[in-house]
């Protein structure tokens, strides 16, 4: 390669750089700062579905609350793809239904069932 041309290339690389030390870490921030904003606006929509542990020790009234906003976010000309009290009650069952089998699985792991043997003898 001529020396001339490496001259010109390293020249052209330095001026890139430059220019993105100047101006693109603002533009790489700003992104970023837009991205932080929508990952909110996603959890404060959608966030209680997608953490279970929260999901399951939530109360209520939060619950149906999200729900309904959750409702609200896929509202349009007053049709909804969401029933927010539906939901509510679906999530609600499973919760249940989740706490009923935990329970029912941890007696069954610890009960003593030696004195059914007699009976069934």
């Amino acid at each position: 390669m001529d020396i001339d041309v490496a001259i010109k290339l390293l020249r052209g690389a330095i001026s890139f750089l430059e220019e993105y030390i100047e101006h693109g870490f603002d533009n790489v921030m700003s992104e970023a700062k837009e991205m932080a904003s929508q990952f909110k606006k996603y959890e404060e929509t959608f966030g209680f579905l997608l953490n279970l542990e929260r999901l399951r020790d939530m109360d209520d009234e939060s619950l149906l609350r999200s729900c309904k906003k959750l409702q609200g976010s896929y509202t349009h000309n007053g049709c909804s793809d969401i029933d927010g009290d539906d939901l509510f009650s679906e999530l609600n069952f499973l919760n249940y239904s989740s706490k009923c089998r935990k329970k029912l699985l941890k007696v069954e792991a610890h009960q003593d069932f030696s004195s059914m043997n007699n009976v069934s003898r």
